[in-house]
């Protein structure tokens, strides 16, 4: 079992380090890769590479590193996963815990997926949960 973890991880590197490959798609298949990573059990090992992988394509994403798309959006979309993904990282790894460096916050995230994609459900029930500052704060 351990093996298939680790060609698992091989082919996810791989993945991401193909030299054709744009930088849209690099830093695409680096969020995925990540977050593979990220979710294979405990055991395996691979969860601390993963999430540093995963928060440095987020980090990336945030800085600007993405280059016009050539579709409508894909730069806002590119930033809403990668929100989410790292919001699911909260789940994998208790407050603190993160080896590569701190988590961004769960509040940030949402701030971010809920201002990028309003129409969503998440936003819909990010705002119907939220207290009355905080449903001032995502208006």
């Amino acid at each position: 079992m351990l093996g298939d973890a680790a060609r698992v991880a091989r082919s996810a590197k791989s993945a991401c380090s193909e030299s054709d490959a744009t930088s849209f798609e690099l830093l695409e298949a680096r969020l995925l890769c990540g977050w593979l990573l990220v979710s294979l059990p405990l055991p395996y090992g691979l969860r601390e590479e993963g999430l540093a992988m995963l928060l440095d394509a987020h980090r990336d994403i945030e800085d600007g590193a993405l280059p016009d798309g050539a579709l409508p959006g894909a730069r806002e979309r590119l930033r809403i996963n990668a929100a989410h993904l790292v919001l699911g990282c909260h789940e994998h790894f208790a407050e603190g815990e993160a080896p590569s460096g701190e988590l961004p916050s769960v509040d940030a995230l949402r701030m971010t997926i809920c201002r990028l994609d309003p129409g969503s459900a998440f936003a819909e029930a990010a705002f119907l949960s939220g207290g009355e500052s905080e449903r001032e704060d995502l208006q």
